[in-house]
C-alpha cells in the first residue's frame, strides 16, 4: 500500500487526512471509505467508528498498532473494487471517495520526532557516522526549500528512510523488520559548511526548517520484496546528481535499525 496525508486543491491544508493511492493515478480517502463500508453494512455509527478507527496522522495510525493496519488493509481493498465499479462514488455525508491524484496536495508523510540521518553509509566511506534534525525540518515533497540568508550553498543527497512502526530496544539485526512499518524517499539538506571555521558547524548544518522533504508517500513494507534492489536516484533542475542502489550500503537497512 501507499500512504498519504492529503487534501483536494481547491481546500486548505488544515484538511490534510489519510489516503491510500490506487492504480497509480487516484487517492481513495480512507475515513470515508470506511464509513460508507461500515454504512454499506448497515452500521448506524459508520462515521463514529470510521472517525475513531481511521485517524488523520499516520503516526497516530501506527500507534494503533496491528489492529489500525488491518482496519486500513480491509478498506483498500473495499475502495479498490468500489473505484472499479464505480469512480464517481460518495461517501455518506456526499463528499467524493476519490480523487485524482493531480488534483491533491500531498503533505509530509509523517511529521517525526526522532528523525536520525545515516551519513557516509556508500563507498568510499568506511563506517557510517548519525545526525539528527528536528521535527520541523520535515515538510511536504513539493515544499519549497528555504536557504538561510546567512548561507550562500546548500548541499543535499536523497535516501530511503526507514519508518519505525513499533516501539523497539536492543532489537536483533533478524527481527529488525519486525518493527518497520514501511519506506519514504527523503533529502537530507544541509548548509555547505566546507570553508566554516566554526567546532558545530557539522551539527548546525542540517538543522534548519524545510532541510528534510519527504514523500510523496509511505509505502507499506508488504510492497517492498528485496530492499537491496530499491534504487535511489536524486535530480536537480532535471539533471541526475546521485544514483545509488540500496545493495551498495556499506550497512544494511537491518542493521542500521538494530544499532
Amino acid at each position: 500500500m501507499r500512504w498519504v496525508r492529503f487534501n483536494r486543491t481547491a481546500e486548505p491544508p488544515s484538511l490534510a487526512r489519510l489516503g491510500i493511492v490506487l492504480n497509480g493515478v487516484s487517492v481513495g480517502d480512507l475515513r470515508a471509505g470506511y464509513a460508507s463500508m461500515l454504512h454499506a453494512q448497515g452500521d448506524q455509527h459508520a462515521r463514529d467508528i470510521a472517525a475513531l478507527r481511521i485517524p488523520r496522522a499516520i503516526a497516530a495510525l501506527l500507534a494503533l498498532g496491528a489492529g489500525g493496519v488491518r482496519v486500513v488493509t480491509d478498506v483498500a481493498s473495499w475502495l479498490a473494487e468500489r473505484l472499479a465499479a464505480e469512480p464517481d462514488a460518495r461517501g455518506p455525508d456526499g463528499e467524493p471517495l476519490f480523487t485524482p491524484l493531480a488534483e491533491c496536495r500531498l503533505h509530509a508523510p509523517l511529521r517525526l520526532t526522532n528523525l536520525i540521518v545515516t551519513h557516509g553509509n556508500y563507498p568510499p566511506s568506511r563506517v557510517p557516522s548519525f545526525s539528527m534534525k528536528p521535527s520541523g525540518a520535515v515538510v511536504g515533497p513539493a515544499r519549497e526549500i528555504t536557504c538561510p540568508g546567512h548561507v550562500d550553498a546548500l548541499r543535499c543527497g536523497t535516501g530511503i528512510a526507514v519508518v519505525i512502526g513499533a516501539s523497539c530496544k536492543g532489537i536483533t539485526e533478524e527481527r529488525a523488520t519486525d518493527v518497520i512499518a514501511g519506506y519514504m524517499v527523503m533529502t537530507a539538506v544541509s548548509i555547505d559548511h566546507s570553508e566554516w571555521d566554526n567546532d558545530d558547524a557539522v551539527f548546525e548544518a542540517g538543522m534548519y526548517e524545510s532541510f528534510a522533504p519527504s514523500g510523496p508517500w509511505l509505502v507499506t513494507k508488504d510492497e517492498v520484496v528485496s530492499v537491496a534492489d530499491l534504487r535511489i536516484e536524486m535530480r536537480v533542475n532535471g539533471a541526475v546528481r546521485q544514483q545509488l542502489l540500496a545493495g551498495e550500503m556499506r550497512w544494511s537497512v537491518d542493521r542500521l535499525v538494530s544499532v
